[in-house]
């Protein structure tokens, strides 16, 4: 008889972001169901304990230390293949841990995981374009180091497509597609007691207080207003305080109810899964609503390429700056979700038994050192090769 796996995951987990969190919890309901009994480790840059915090998480210095124990290293979701150090405001490594930022929470334990025999898995992340010259090797060692390499964007694929040419890069949904795996049918009494607290007695749409709308105060302020007329109470509701949401910020000159603090990723889905409407940015408050068949309010014109894979989705209701007052009301109130929600979680369905797959096959070689020496002998050419390449250019 097997005995059960023991699987890492790693990623930002330890900032106050609505996906972010997410992530760990639906791997984990995920792999369970295919892999009873397995135990799911999280891995960040900080410790973190269920005491303060939703789930622990582990340091990536307890990762280095028990690697060898694992059965399978997953890395992601989320937009973590990246070489600019803005990933959130004051997010960094502790000093202590001496590591690059930010390869050092997906590019170093994957050529760690790759080095320790361990397989590893990129899960649904998203890669940065324009990786820059000095990093070119090091990404292409670490791809052809990875059993599966699966991105959420057209865009990721290229990008690693160009810096690897041959490798087999999976185009699948992002993770919070499978939130509805993690989400109880009847109100929780978590959902019943905030509801209780903040007065949310009634039908209710969801505002995202971002940064990103503060610029469109006006038009949103006229949408809410709208709703209000109709009946239904607008709650201010934080998604991600680690990039600036915060109640208050749009300064909408409404009557709205706010919430008093940043509810945990599963009661913070349950509130968006109960609205009637939401309007946001966020890409995975999008996904939680469009899985629920709460109707989605986004503007269309954001650069950040993540966002366009939400633009087909039947739910997603893309305002223009230039179109009149009138969208929100146009699309209020819950429904069934959309075939093209369906669809992509069955999609993500067959992604986990590829997961699966890579975990359950997996036995420890013991042959650490030969791991280790080839990676070091690989990231040696690609070294040697790009230095090559850069003096004959010039």
């Amino acid at each position: 008889m097997s005995l059960a796996k023991r699987i890492g995951i790693v990623g930002t987990f330890d900032v106050e972001n609505f996906g972010d969190l997410l992530f760990p919890i639906i791997a984990e309901t995920e792999l369970v169901k295919r892999l009873p009994g397995m135990t799911l480790l999280a891995y960040s840059y900080n410790q973190k304990s269920t005491s303060a915090w939703p789930f622990d998480v582990r340091s990536l210095d307890d990762l280095a230390r028990e690697i060898e124990s694992l059965d399978l290293l997953i890395v992601g979701g989320g937009h973590l293949v990246r070489f600019d150090k803005n990933v959130a405001d004051g997010y960094a490594p502790p000093p202590e841990l001496d590591l690059h930022h930010p390869t050092g929470y997906w590019l170093m334990p994957t050529l760690l995981a790759a080095g320790s025999g361990v397989p590893v898995v990129w899960n649904a992340v998203g890669v940065s374009p324009d990786t820059p010259p000095w990093a070119t090797s090091l990404l292409r060692v670490a791809i052809e180091s990875v059993e599966l390499v699966s991105v959420r964007e057209p865009g990721s694929v290229e990008e690693l497509g160009r810096i690897s040419e041959g490798t087999n890069v999976r185009l699948v949904p992002d993770s919070a597609f499978g939130v509805a795996s993690v989400l109880h049918v009847s109100p929780t009494p978590a959902f019943e007691r905030w509801v209780a607290d903040h007065k949310l007695h009634g039908p209710y749409v969801i505002v995202q207080p971002s940064l990103h709308l503060r610029d469109r105060r006006e038009r949103v302020r006229a949408e809410l207003e709208a709703a209000a007329a109709l009946g239904y109470l607008v709650l201010e509701l934080p998604v991600s305080p680690a990039l600036g949401d915060e109640v208050g910020l749009l300064d909408l000159d409404l009557e709205t109810i706010q919430a008093t603090r940043w509810p945990e990723p599963l009661l913070l889905a349950e509130i968006i899964t109960n609205a009637e409407a939401i309007v946001t940015r966020s890409l995975h408050a999008s996904i939680v609503a469009l899985v629920s068949g709460v109707p989605v309010h986004r503007f269309r014109s954001d650069p950040d390429p993540k966002y366009r894979i939400l633009d087909a989705f039947e739910g997603v209701s893309l305002w223009d700056d230039s179109t009149t007052c009138g969208r929100l009301t146009d699309r209020i109130g819950r429904s069934v979700p959309a075939p093209d929600v369906h669809a992509a979680e069955a999609r993500l369905g067959e992604h986990w038994d590829d997961v699966a797959s890579c975990a359950r096959d997996y036995s420890a070689p013991h042959r650490r050192g030969q791991h280790l020496a080839a990676l070091v002998g690989r990231l040696t050419a690609e070294i040697e090769r790009a230095e090559s390449s850069e003096r004959g250019s010039t």
